[in-house]
């Protein structure tokens, strides 16, 4: 019997020998080299050719390792083609690239730490911009077209820790009507209003009662209902003489103060008193004539009761 084969163990003839057995050993060698050339043809037939060609299934690179020249794939680095061509893959030893159908237009791979020159439609997925605190505002945003959100000054932010000293002077304030004074006279918290003078009166609690106007008597008295419910606990009253006639060179409508509690004296020692209690203010007029020195001369006059009346006012804190 003769040697085997190294790599298959088919049995080689013995030269000069093996007279009865050759014939066997060697069909027995034939038949294994014809299943190896076969086997080996199916391969080759279907494997790539070493200038190239196209894939008709998928490709599954191995598996790297840890170890050198033990990457799953290496590229060579060269030139990028003159003209683009669609579907390319090219690395020029220093980016990657691929090149679209349309154009074609190369478009290399950006590495994460490449300044990235170029720009993006939009983002697949808006993003919602916010910020919150003493002024908050939000905004969605994708990066197709610009975008603004109005902000809003959160309730209790601007605190007087949070104005610099000096920040807000009187010429940053927007303008106030005329004659008013900024405050709220409403019974509950609520935005500042200009308020009027009469406005601002009422929220100081100042009021004042004019009583309606009365014949000038003497040795008389009027009272009126103030409706106020009981005597202030701070007043001040006056009483005034109003001309209804001219007389002493004063003309119809003029107001003179009455001096209490001696009027303006007379013969009979007039005078006059202005009073307030819980229900009335009034004057009480005493004598038979008052004098009052002329508007237009320096003499004095005796009124005559026809051409005046009398009215009282009362200013008090409500």
């Amino acid at each position: 019997m003769g040697t085997p084969t190294t790599n298959y163990g088919w049995i080689k003839p013995t030269i000069g020998g093996d007279a009865t057995t050759w014939g066997s050993e060697l069909n027995g060698a034939l038949d294994g080299i014809d299943a190896a050339v076969f086997s080996v043809s199916g391969v080759a037939n279907g494997a790539l050719p070493k200038a190239g060609g196209t894939l008709t299934g998928g490709l599954t690179l191995r598996l790297g390792a840890a170890a050198p020249a033990s990457a799953p794939v290496y590229f060579q680095g060269g030139s990028v083609l003159t003209i683009p061509e669609a579907h390319a893959f090219e690395w020029d030893g220093v980016h990657a690239f691929l090149t679209q159908p349309v154009g074609p237009t190369r478009k290399q791979l950006a590495y994460i730490d490449d300044a990235i020159t170029g720009s993006a439609a939009k983002l697949s997925t808006a993003r919602a911009i916010a910020m919150s605190g003493d002024v908050a505002w939000s905004v969605s945003f994708d990066g197709s077209a610009g975008v603004a959100a109005s902000s809003t000054i959160q309730n209790g932010a601007i605190t007087g820790a949070k104005i610099a000293a000096a920040a807000v002077a009187n010429s940053n304030l927007a303008n106030m009507a005329a004659a008013t004074i900024k405050g709220n006279n409403a019974g509950s918290a609520g935005a500042p209003l200009d308020l009027s003078k009469a406005q601002v009166l009422s929220l100081l609690g100042i009021s004042t009662f004019v009583s309606g106007t009365h014949a000038l008597a003497y040795s008389a008295v009027w009272g009126e209902n103030h409706g106020l419910g009981n005597r202030p606990s701070a007043y001040v009253i006056k009483g005034y003489l109003k001309w209804t006639s001219a007389e002493a060179g004063y003309s119809v409508g003029d107001v003179v103060e009455i001096p209490t509690p001696n009027g303006f004296g007379g013969s009979n020692n007039s005078g006059a008193s202005v009073f307030v209690n819980d229900t009335s203010i009034g004057i009480a007029i005493e004598g038979g004539a008052f004098n009052l020195p002329r508007k237009d001369t320096s003499g004095v006059q005796t009124l005559t009761t026809a051409s005046w009346s009398t009215f009282a006012v009362l200013i008090y804190l409500a």
